[in-house]
């Protein structure tokens, strides 16, 4: 699956979501996303993302990175 699938999937799919909030790691390994993309993830910089999945030749979807990666209580939370 590719970042933007990932990304797409997790906003779509409740239990995909569910899945992520409840271990990210685990739910990125599973769907095969590169140590880049997990990195990406977690760190939760949206122009970061976007510049990744432009240099992919994805069209980025409308990232809501900022409260997937960062769900309140979460230890991966965007820096401030």
């Amino acid at each position: 699956m590719t970042l933007k699938e990932f990304l797409t999937a997790i906003s779509t799919d409740a239990e995909q979501l569910a899945a992520f909030q409840a271990d990210p790691d685990k739910a990125m390994q599973a769907v095969g996303l590169t140590p880049q993309e997990q990195e990406l993830m977690k760190s939760g910089d949206e122009q970061r993302v976007r510049e990744y999945l432009q240099e992919k030749g994805e069209v980025p979807v409308s990232l809501m990175v900022s409260f997937l990666v960062s769900p309140p209580g979460d230890s991966l939370k965007k820096n401030s």
